[in-house]
């Protein structure tokens, strides 16, 4: 994967949820009513991140960080660098999206705002934190 491409990727994930999780954190403590514009923008969140992981997945199949696996699993699990790009990334990535997946699907199963925000602030701030925790920093 580029590192240029994936680190772009990556901030742009990083900039979306901060914006999201903060303006939800936000207004769960003023007991506001669950809006139009707060179901959109946890939309927006979700949506970029499942086209995120499909970019970053494609990415991934066209590496040439790929061919590592050729020396086969037992070499690419010893090798910090090779296991960080090759397991430990996909996988942050991939249980990123579905916790924030979650996360929004619970929400809709909410009657009450502050239970809407609380669901969509937690979930969407585990996903947030299990995407970022593999950056290429």
């Amino acid at each position: 994967m580029d590192s240029s491409a994936s680190f772009l990727l990556d901030f742009i994930s990083f900039f979306d949820n901060y914006i999201c999780n903060n303006k939800l954190f936000f207004f769960s403590c003023d007991e506001k009513k669950f809006q139009t514009f707060d179901l959109r923008l946890s939309l927006y969140a979700l949506i970029f991140n499942h086209i995120q992981l499909i970019i970053v997945l494609i990415l991934y199949f066209i590496s040439p960080k790929l061919s590592w696996w050729n020396n086969g699993f037992k070499s690419v699990i010893q090798n910090i660098e090779h296991r960080l790009y090759l397991i430990e990334q996909p996988i942050a990535n991939i249980l990123g999206v579905i916790i924030l997946s979650l996360g929004w699907s619970l929400h809709k199963k909410s009657s009450q705002s502050s239970k809407k925000f609380l669901r969509i602030g937690v979930f969407y701030l585990i996903g947030f934190i299990s995407i970022s925790s593999k950056f290429s920093w």
